[in-house]
């Protein structure tokens, strides 16, 4: 089995290649891998089974943007490139820390009864409730916020 799990390397087009570039290239490597071109080759055959699953993410246009998507994703993630922790950038305390939740929560609370009072201006209004699951979302206790 093939170790390669990037499809456009598979393949053989890059990451801009175009749907009619996905086409050749995919028509190219079934005629080269098919198992009636290779009778009794299990590795063409698997590596024709790996091609079509290939053309099948790169050649449907969500399932290609997906996939692009969770591509740059996991990237980032291993690109081997040391990353800065949150917790150097703030001198020690977490990034969270660092940025007081209720504090923020507390600002839009008086944003919202600020425009709310007397003319709508933007219709911007936060209510009760809305402040309330806002303040579930991000953690804080809503307790805590005068």
């Amino acid at each position: 089995m093939r170790t390669t799990t990037d499809l456009y390397k598979l393949l053989g087009v890059p990451r801009g290649a175009t749907q009619d570039d996905i086409c050749t290239a995919h028509r190219k490597l079934v005629r080269k891998y098919h198992p009636d071109t290779n009778p009794g080759d299990h590795s063409s055959e698997q590596h024709f089974r790996e091609v079509q699953r290939a053309y099948e993410v790169l050649s449907d246009p969500e399932k290609r943007r997906e996939y692009d998507e969770r591509l740059s994703t996991s990237a980032r993630r291993g690109s081997g490139k040391p990353r800065t922790s949150a917790s150097r950038k703030t001198g020690g305390k977490s990034a969270a820390s660092a940025v007081d939740l209720s504090d923020l929560l507390r600002k839009l609370t008086v944003l919202s009864s600020e425009r709310s009072g007397g003319h709508n201006e933007g219709g911007f209004q936060l209510r009760g409730e809305e402040v309330a699951r806002l303040a579930k979302l991000l953690g804080v206790d809503m307790s805590r916020i005068s």
